[in-house]
């Protein structure tokens, strides 16, 4: 399970993007990481896209499910927006957020995966939910 990211519920979409990219991401600029582009872009709304990689370890095991991206619109919305799945995976939204919501939860999941992975993203956290498929 990924750590959990603090931070502040009031901050502004910017600096939302910016505490939301995965760790490889947050320390370099927005970049191909398998199918995905990890990153945060500023529509000409002002709203943000997030796309965060949805990878996890279970002991000794690396898997890649894929990415999600969300829009944000700070204190007022967090959305999903698209899913892009790794061959094998595939997703169900669980949460898709909105208007006056601030949660996205998207659950991926492969037959041939003895796990599944939920990615949750809210103000003052992003997580990774591991557990037996």
């Amino acid at each position: 399970m990924r750590p959990r990211f603090p931070i502040a519920a009031s901050i502004g979409a910017a600096a939302l993007a910016a505490c939301l990219l995965s760790p490889s991401a947050a320390s370099a600029t927005a970049g191909e990481v398998g199918s995905c582009v990890t990153g945060a872009v500023t529509n000409a709304d002002g709203s943000v896209d997030i796309t965060n990689e949805v990878d996890f370890i279970v002991g000794d095991q690396y898997f890649d499910a894929g990415c999600v991206t969300v829009n944000s619109v700070s204190g007022v919305r967090l959305s999903f927006s698209d899913a892009i799945t790794y061959p094998g995976w595939s997703y169900r939204v669980k949460d898709a957020g909105g208007n006056g919501k601030l949660k996205v939860s998207v659950e991926f999941t492969n037959p041939g995966v003895p796990y599944k992975v939920t990615y949750v993203i809210q103000p003052g956290r992003i997580d990774w939910k591991v557990s037996n498929a």
